[in-house]
Protein backbone atom coordinates (compact mmCIF):
# COMPACT_ATOMS: atom_id res chain seq x y z
CA UNK A 1 0.00 0.00 0.00
CA UNK A 2 2.39 2.99 -0.99
CA UNK A 3 1.44 5.96 -1.96
CA UNK A 4 2.76 8.04 -5.10
CA UNK A 5 4.93 10.74 -4.71
CA UNK A 6 3.54 13.91 -4.55
CA UNK A 7 4.12 17.37 -6.17
CA UNK A 8 6.00 19.34 -3.17
CA UNK A 9 7.49 22.47 -2.04
CA UNK A 10 10.55 22.37 1.04
CA UNK A 11 7.36 23.13 3.53
CA UNK A 12 5.60 20.02 2.18
CA UNK A 13 5.74 16.12 3.03
CA UNK A 14 6.42 13.98 0.30
CA UNK A 15 5.73 10.22 0.13
CA UNK A 16 6.61 7.38 -2.15
CA UNK A 17 7.44 3.91 -2.25
CA UNK A 18 11.35 4.57 -2.35
CA UNK A 19 11.22 8.18 -0.29
CA UNK A 20 9.33 9.68 2.67
CA UNK A 21 10.35 13.05 3.52
CA UNK A 22 8.89 14.91 6.69
CA UNK A 23 8.77 18.43 8.14
CA UNK A 24 10.10 18.17 10.97
CA UNK A 25 10.15 21.89 12.29
CA UNK A 26 11.07 25.25 10.59
CA UNK A 27 13.93 24.53 8.51
CA UNK A 28 14.42 20.97 9.68
CA UNK A 29 13.75 17.77 7.53
CA UNK A 30 13.69 13.60 8.12
CA UNK A 31 13.92 11.63 4.60
CA UNK A 32 13.84 7.94 5.13
CA UNK A 33 15.11 6.10 2.18
CA UNK A 34 13.99 1.97 1.25
CA UNK A 35 15.25 -0.58 -0.90
CA UNK A 36 18.49 0.00 -2.91
CA UNK A 37 19.79 3.55 -3.73
CA UNK A 38 20.56 2.85 -7.31
CA UNK A 39 20.40 3.64 -10.90
CA UNK A 40 16.85 2.73 -10.68
CA UNK A 41 15.67 4.43 -7.97
CA UNK A 42 18.28 7.75 -7.34
CA UNK A 43 16.29 10.30 -9.69
CA UNK A 44 12.74 9.72 -7.13
CA UNK A 45 15.78 10.24 -4.04
CA UNK A 46 16.97 13.21 -6.24
CA UNK A 47 13.87 14.71 -7.07
CA UNK A 48 12.61 14.35 -3.91
CA UNK A 49 15.75 15.84 -1.86
CA UNK A 50 16.14 18.98 -4.51
CA UNK A 51 13.21 21.14 -2.98
CA UNK A 52 15.01 21.11 0.71
CA UNK A 53 18.50 22.20 -1.06
CA UNK A 54 17.14 26.13 -0.06
CA UNK A 55 18.55 28.88 2.32
CA UNK A 56 15.64 28.33 4.37
CA UNK A 57 16.82 24.70 5.21
CA UNK A 58 18.50 23.98 8.28
CA UNK A 59 18.69 20.12 8.52
CA UNK A 60 18.61 17.48 7.00
CA UNK A 61 18.57 13.73 8.10
CA UNK A 62 18.76 10.79 5.91
CA UNK A 63 17.69 7.50 7.61
CA UNK A 64 19.60 5.11 6.25
CA UNK A 65 17.80 1.66 7.99
CA UNK A 66 16.47 0.44 4.86
CA UNK A 67 18.62 0.56 2.42
CA UNK A 68 21.05 -2.45 1.34
CA UNK A 69 22.71 -1.18 -1.75
CA UNK A 70 24.29 2.00 -2.58
CA UNK A 71 25.70 2.58 -6.28
CA UNK A 72 28.07 5.32 -7.31
CA UNK A 73 24.88 7.50 -8.21
CA UNK A 74 22.88 7.19 -5.25
CA UNK A 75 26.20 8.08 -3.30
CA UNK A 76 26.38 11.23 -5.83
CA UNK A 77 22.64 12.18 -4.42
CA UNK A 78 23.62 11.62 -0.80
CA UNK A 79 27.45 13.69 -1.93
CA UNK A 80 25.12 16.40 -3.28
CA UNK A 81 23.07 17.62 -0.22
CA UNK A 82 25.96 16.72 2.25
CA UNK A 83 28.10 19.16 0.33
CA UNK A 84 25.42 22.11 -0.19
CA UNK A 85 24.67 21.60 3.41
CA UNK A 86 28.07 22.45 4.57
CA UNK A 87 28.36 25.07 2.38
CA UNK A 88 25.64 26.85 4.02
CA UNK A 89 26.78 25.62 7.52
CA UNK A 90 23.63 23.58 8.36
CA UNK A 91 23.80 19.49 9.00
CA UNK A 92 23.35 16.65 7.03
CA UNK A 93 22.90 13.81 9.32
CA UNK A 94 22.66 10.43 7.94
CA UNK A 95 21.10 7.79 10.60
CA UNK A 96 21.04 3.87 11.16
CA UNK A 97 23.46 2.93 8.15
CA UNK A 98 23.62 -0.84 7.60
CA UNK A 99 26.99 -2.14 7.66
CA UNK A 100 28.00 -2.79 4.29
CA UNK A 101 26.54 0.85 2.99
CA UNK A 102 28.46 2.50 6.07
CA UNK A 103 31.93 0.72 5.15
CA UNK A 104 31.05 2.24 1.37
CA UNK A 105 30.94 5.92 2.94
CA UNK A 106 34.37 5.00 5.18
CA UNK A 107 36.03 4.10 1.80
CA UNK A 108 35.39 6.98 -0.10
CA UNK A 109 36.37 9.51 2.74
CA UNK A 110 39.65 6.90 2.75
CA UNK A 111 40.24 7.30 -1.15
CA UNK A 112 42.93 9.98 -2.32
CA UNK A 113 41.53 12.44 -4.79
CA UNK A 114 42.86 11.10 -7.73
CA UNK A 115 40.96 8.85 -10.35
CA UNK A 116 41.21 4.75 -9.34
CA UNK A 117 38.75 3.63 -11.38
CA UNK A 118 38.39 3.16 -15.55
CA UNK A 119 34.66 3.40 -15.07
CA UNK A 120 31.73 3.96 -13.89
CA UNK A 121 30.61 0.25 -14.27
CA UNK A 122 34.33 -0.98 -12.26
CA UNK A 123 32.74 1.89 -9.56
CA UNK A 124 29.50 0.14 -8.76
CA UNK A 125 30.88 -3.59 -8.80
CA UNK A 126 33.69 -2.52 -6.47
CA UNK A 127 31.00 -1.18 -3.98
CA UNK A 128 28.44 -4.29 -5.13
CA UNK A 129 31.81 -6.28 -3.84
CA UNK A 130 32.44 -4.68 -0.55
CA UNK A 131 28.80 -4.61 0.57
CA UNK A 132 28.61 -8.11 0.03
CA UNK A 133 31.80 -9.16 1.87
CA UNK A 134 30.11 -6.81 4.70
CA UNK A 135 26.98 -8.65 4.74
CA UNK A 136 28.69 -12.16 5.28
CA UNK A 137 30.73 -10.80 8.10
CA UNK A 138 27.40 -9.27 9.89
CA UNK A 139 25.78 -12.76 9.03
CA UNK A 140 28.60 -14.99 10.28
CA UNK A 141 29.00 -12.39 13.65
CA UNK A 142 25.29 -13.05 13.79
CA UNK A 143 25.14 -16.79 13.60
CA UNK A 144 27.91 -16.70 16.52
CA UNK A 145 25.45 -15.03 18.87
CA UNK A 146 23.14 -17.91 18.84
Amino acid sequence: MWKTTEKSTAGRDIVSRIVNVEKRGEGVFYVSINGSLDFDSYVEVQAAIKPLLESATKVIMVNMKNVDYISSVGIGVILKAKIFMEEKAGKFIMVELKPQVQTVFEIIKALPSMQIFENMKEVDDYFMKIQMDEMEKYKRRMGNNE
